[in-house]
């Protein structure tokens, strides 16, 4: 059981690990159905009848289960740490479901690589990890603003029309407060909110004939790809964390589960 810094207190060690070990388990709920589905064609059609209505309800409930444990972590508040508190409220279903389901996860991620990274893996270690992290993030906001500017070229040439169309929303998808433990945190918000954006901005191009009902479901399918990709690597980040403190049969334990999953 070592940790890489020293002189630290059993009782800063252990609120350490405990959170390290919090933030995974968060990390695990959030991501335990985000595995891509069978291609159709290798599905044997026997196994497709012998699906009833019963089993289709259990995995309904589970994913209703666990979007609703990404709510209560979205409401979760941390005290003792420098935050600010952002009101969120995304118009778009798809946009909206991401974010209910991984900002949490992502979120406390961040957070606790930054703030306890080092002690686990060593600083130069600790300082990849937030790079890759920041790439992420940054490959994230380069394409989402470049498909917004060009959307509103688009927009701009076309709104003028007499008989244009602006579709709204009755009520958001999802309101939520949050909490922002970090600078980085912010800026995944950001691209939750400029992804939310794109996508009423296709929708309103899509009202008027001006793009594709397929556009929207490759920006629908690139969200979930991009945030479960980001909400996955956070995950593998904190598992190595936990694993540098976890007993040896523990760490053969969760190995094998992860092989049987």
């Amino acid at each position: 059981m070592e940790i890489a810094e020293t002189g630290l207190s059993t009782n800063d060690a252990r609120s350490a690990i405990a959170e390290v070990v919090m933030a995974h388990d968060m990390a695990d709920q959030a991501l335990d159905d985000s595995r891509p589905a069978p291609v159709a064609g290798s599905i044997d059609e026997q196994v497709l009848g012998a699906v009833s209505a019963d089993n289709v309800d259990i995995l309904r409930n589970k994913a209703r289960r666990q979007r609703q444990k990404g709510i209560e972590n979205l409401a979760r508040r941390h005290e003792g740490v420098a935050s600010i508190i952002a009101v969120v409220e995304l118009n778009e279903r798809v946009v909206a479901s991401a974010f209910e389901r991984y900002f949490a996860t992502i979120e406390t991620g961040i957070h606790v690589i930054s703030k306890s990274g080092p002690m686990f893996v060593g600083e130069a270690a600790a300082a990849k990890l937030e790079a890759s992290i920041v790439e992420r993030v940054e490959a994230m906001e380069a394409r989402i603003t470049g498909e917004i500017d060009r959307s509103r070229v688009s927009l701009n040439v076309h709104a003028s029309r007499d008989d244009w169309l602006k579709p709204t929303y009755t009520k958001p998808a999802a309101e939520h407060e949050v909490q922002l433990r970090t600078r980085l945190a912010n800026r995944v918000l950001g691209v939750f909110r400029k992804q939310d954006e794109f996508v009423v901005i296709l929708n309103q191009l899509c009202w008027n004939e001006e793009a594709e009902q397929d556009a929207i479901e490759m920006e629908e399918l690139a969200i979930k790809k991009e945030m479960r990709g980001l909400a996955q690597f956070i995950s593998r980040t904190l598992r190595g964390m936990r694993n540098k403190v976890a007993p040896k049969e523990t760490i053969a334990a969760n190995e094998a589960e992860q092989q049987a999953a």
